[in-house]
């Protein structure tokens, strides 16, 4: 289709996302614990058992347009909020601990994967959006393991859901375990899986301490821990052009299809590319914080769009008659990633 024809399909879809999106965009502000993408979310899946299906279908090839490409420019959009020179001086004293909490999560999720046999989908969705940065390394990772939407909106629920109850308990328990302010921007940092509930959690610990200042660093470390997006993605691409490969060697029927199929540029993350280069044009440049903190915000915008499109295309009652492997997952993932963000900082003579 060429350009003039892609846009009077699309365009009623990309509407409808748009539609959804302002009001979730402002009562995640609102509710910054729970967050814009996660409203989107439940207000698609709501509309999405009262909307006829007479009408969606001409919303059909827009929502996915925007479930796919739109939460892809989102990541590419994310990356100029990365100054690499900033995190390279700040974040490098967290990297022990970054890299030990990811793979805590990622090796929990692997091992329970198998042991629960969850899909391998929605495992990797858990593993990697517990470790790295909750609804964006979602966003980064579901293109290339092509999960469907209904995977996606099972791993942002899981997420959101241990999102919300760290910012609750956090900052008490931080209190109540004696960290310093140090080791609390590094719990926060590492150990809360959003954004958003990052901050909502370091802004209660500074009202708690007075004076405090560690939303700043735990910001940042939440950044350092934002680039893990680059090497799990290529990394996960790479398996899956093994997988596929293995497939047409092993010319197994079930995947002759695929396997014929594949092609490397479909697979390929390329918009990770991108979003490297966003990053460096930022760093390079010396983007001031009026230039990237718009284009930041058009980026979490874009994650509520296509987090809408998601909901729309999920089925609520599914999702709640198999969540309950993803969910023990997640938890365990989370409780992994706090216990080791803790024991490392006590190793590093921090806690």
């Amino acid at each position: 289709m060429d350009l003039v024809k892609d846009a009077r399909h699309i365009w009623k879809g990309l509407l409808f996302c748009l539609v959804i999106a302002v009001p979730a965009w402002l009562l995640g502000k609102q509710f910054e614990v729970i967050g814009g993408p996660v409203f989107a979310i439940l207000i698609g899946m709501v509309l999405a058992l009262v909307v006829p299906g007479s009408s969606a279908a001409p919303l059909e090839v827009g929502v996915k347009f925007t479930s796919k490409k739109i939460l892809q420019y989102a990541v590419i959009l994310l990356g100029f909020g990365l100054n690499l020179a900033q995190i390279a001086q700040v974040g490098a004293t967290s990297l022990p601990i970054i890299m030990s909490t990811i793979a805590t999560s990622l090796i929990i999720s692997f091992v329970l994967c198998r042991a629960l046999r969850t899909p391998s989908k929605i495992s990797t969705l858990v593993g990697v959006g517990s470790s790295i940065c909750g609804g964006s390394a979602i966003a980064a990772t579901a293109p290339v393991i092509d999960a469907d939407d209904e995977e996606i909106a099972q791993a942002i629920s899981v997420i959101f859901l241990f999102n919300v109850i760290a910012a609750l308990v956090f900052p008490t328990l931080g209190g109540m375990l004696g960290l310093s302010n140090e080791g609390f921007g590094l719990f926060a940092g590492t150990a809360v899986n959003d954004t958003s509930s990052v901050t909502a959690a370091a802004a209660a610990w500074d009202g708690m301490h007075p004076g405090a200042n560690t939303l700043d660093s735990a910001t940042i470390v939440k950044l350092t821990r934002t680039l893990a997006i680059i090497p799990i993605t290529l990394a996960l691409a790479f398996w899956q052009v093994r997988k596929a490969r293995r497939a047409a060697a092993e010319g197994r029927t079930e995947d002759a299809q695929a396997a014929g199929s594949f092609d490397l540029k479909k697979i390929f993350p390329f918009f990770i590319l991108f979003f490297v280069l966003a990053s460096i044009i930022t760093t390079v440049f010396a983007l001031p914080a009026a230039v990237t903190a718009p284009i930041k915000e058009l980026s979490k915008f874009f994650i509520v769009m296509a987090m809408a499109a998601i909901g729309f295309n999920t089925n609520i009652v599914k999702l709640v008659r198999t969540g309950g492997k993803p969910i023990f997952m997640g938890a365990c993932c989370w409780v992994g990633i706090a216990a080791v963000s803790l024991g490392m900082q006590h190793l590093l003579g921090i806690w």
